[in-house]
């Protein structure tokens, strides 16, 4: 049994600290995984969180993308570049109101049952109607579908 740092036996230290030590190149062991995944505790998450996080995500990637004026709107041109800019605006309103349903259940559930099982379920429709408008967009342009 080896020593590590200060003197210590090697099973004393720290898990993650000695395999790294080891081995440089082994940045996250099953130890270190461990830890992380145990701290966001992600088995636990509802729903409403993913969809929290999705349309979160997703807003703050809409605004890195390069925009183009069409109709007289700003529209990204990664995604929206050849629809008109209606289909934007109603994929922006139904990620809006899937994030809206999802901070509302996040804060009601505890005390309203009730209340946030029906803001739930506007999120989860508002998530599908976005997924529904993004797929229908780009759908036909990569598989070469009429539209």
């Amino acid at each position: 049994m080896g020593r590590g740092e200060g003197g210590k036996p090697v099973e004393a230290m720290e898990g993650w600290r000695w395999m790294v030590m080891i081995n440089p190149g082994l940045i996250i062991t099953s130890t270190l995984q461990s830890m992380i995944f145990k701290n966001l505790e992600v088995r636990n998450w509802r729903i409403e969180e993913f969809i929290f996080c999705a349309s979160f995500i997703t807003a703050m990637v809409l605004v890195q993308l390069p925009y183009k004026e069409i109709d007289g709107n700003p529209v990204p041109i990664i995604i929206f570049d050849d629809h008109p800019s209606s289909s934007f605006h109603c994929f922006v309103l139904a990620v809006n109101f899937a994030f809206t349903g999802a901070v509302i259940t996040i804060c009601i559930r505890q005390d309203y049952r009730k209340v946030a099982k029906i803001t739930r379920s506007v999120a989860i429709v508002f998530t599908t109607t976005a997924i529904l408008i993004l797929s229908r967009l780009k759908v036909p342009t990569t598989y070469n579908l009429a539209a």
